[in-house]
């Protein structure tokens, strides 16, 4: 009896998962968009995930501040702006065999002024951490899942820029 308890035991440890939102409290800095001017670009931030929208505000907010702060500072005076829609698809910590892992899925689609789609990005983050400092590594991992995340689409928009 004791080996089919301690089994249940080490099955239960290693198969549960516990899903956990961490939100990032600093924007991605250091990046120019030199072919983004900030005044020909409209952000819209949304969220779509169909999951526990824990600190979504925040969420929302760091994306907004990461990108908006990566759009170039240059102006250009000719054409009515483009939208581009950043939504967040998927963001959380989860915990499963000893590790937590995270994820971040983000989607922007650009939007230009007659209303039409330009093009859509997807762009994912992803991170595991030993369990070694408990919360404090879930919350690490979902961090960097977010920085990579949105590092990936930076750089997919960098790639393509708006003002040619």
């Amino acid at each position: 009896m004791t080996y089919l308890t301690l089994g249940l035991a080490v099955f239960c440890l290693t198969a549960c998962t516990q899903v956990l939102h961490y939100v990032p409290d600093e924007p991605i800095t250091g990046v120019t968009l030199n072919g983004w001017p900030r005044n020909r670009v409209v952000l819209d931030v949304l969220d779509f995930r169909a999951d526990d929208r824990e600190g979504s505000e925040k969420l929302l907010t760091a994306l907004r501040r990461s990108v908006d702060g990566a759009l170039s500072p240059a102006v250009v005076s000719d054409g009515a702006p483009y939208r581009l829609r950043l939504g967040v698809v998927e963001h959380r910590s989860f915990f499963t065999a000893g590790n937590w892992n995270a994820r971040t899925r983000l989607r922007a689609t650009l939007v230009d002024p007659a209303g039409k789609i330009v093009k859509t990005y997807n762009a994912i983050g992803a991170d595991s951490r030993s369990n070694l400092w408990g919360y404090g590594s879930a919350e690490d991992a979902g961090h960097d899942a977010f920085r990579q995340a949105v590092s990936d689409l930076l750089s997919q928009l960098d790639a393509e820029p708006l003002a040619r």
